[in-house]
């Protein structure tokens, strides 16, 4: 085979079908909300579904716009402290306290853990495009919970791209 024949899609397209088989949501790029820089729909599906009764008491302040307000909310609160720390710690919005992620519990003794963590929900983006000044995209983007938490760039060795090449795309 020559060097031509190994593309960086069909490397996307490896790397998405294992994680589809691996129980991860496909999502396409127009989903993501640039301006929030997340999925709202993933996330308010995991909120909704593992926090329904702290969505509840949100609903009752906000009414039907509780989902913008939410996500709005959420996406400052990544600015102003980071994913991780919102992941680990979550955030509160008029009294009402959501999680963003359920970690692995150190054991089974908790069946109700189990099931909260069993609720986060992975996705992948091929071809994510971020930008609200061009067309650019990620090659993979791997969000948690409507969050997104790895970003690759895939460059074939075979046709001359390299890591250095990645780094001058990122940058």
């Amino acid at each position: 085979m020559s060097p031509q024949t190994y593309k960086e899609q069909d490397f996307e397209e490896h790397i998405s079908g294992h994680l589809l088989a691996s129980g991860y949501y496909k999502q396409i790029s127009g989903v993501y909300y640039k301006d929030l820089c997340l999925i709202p729909s993933e996330v308010l599906q995991f909120i909704q579904s593992s926090q329904p009764k702290e969505y509840e008491k949100l609903t009752r302040q906000y009414s039907s716009d509780t989902p913008h307000k939410l996500c709005y909310r959420l996406a400052k609160e990544v600015d102003k402290r980071g994913t991780l720390q919102v992941l680990r710690k979550g955030f509160k919005d008029r009294g009402a306290k959501f999680r963003l992620a359920y970690f692995k519990p150190s054991s089974g003794m908790n069946p109700e853990h189990q099931k909260l963590f069993a609720q986060n929900r992975f996705s992948i983006v091929r071809q994510l495009k971020y930008s609200k000044r061009n067309e650019n995209s990620l090659d993979v983007t791997i969000f948690l919970n409507g969050l997104p938490i790895i970003t690759a760039e895939l460059k074939n060795s075979l046709t001359g791209q390299f890591v250095e090449n990645a780094i001058k795309q990122y940058k």
